[in-house]
């Protein structure tokens, strides 16, 4: 089901604008949410062990 079919419900009334949100094929979605929650995590555990970007920089490994 697409957001804007949804337009009929009490919310959607409210809300008098609407996005077009595309399905992704083969959970695209989901796997890009797991991204960005994952980029999340790594700074907020940078933030609490006070590791500057640089440091972490340094850490990181090319395996290409």
């Amino acid at each position: 089901m697409k957001f804007q079919e949804r337009a009929s419900t009490v919310l959607g009334e409210l809300g008098k604008v609407f996005e077009k949100i595309d399905e992704k094929e083969m959970g695209c979605l989901f796997e890009q949410s797991l991204l960005i929650l994952h980029d999340l995590m790594i700074l907020t555990l940078m933030e609490k062990m006070r590791i500057t970007p640089s440091q972490m920089a340094k850490r990181h490994r090319n395996v290409e």
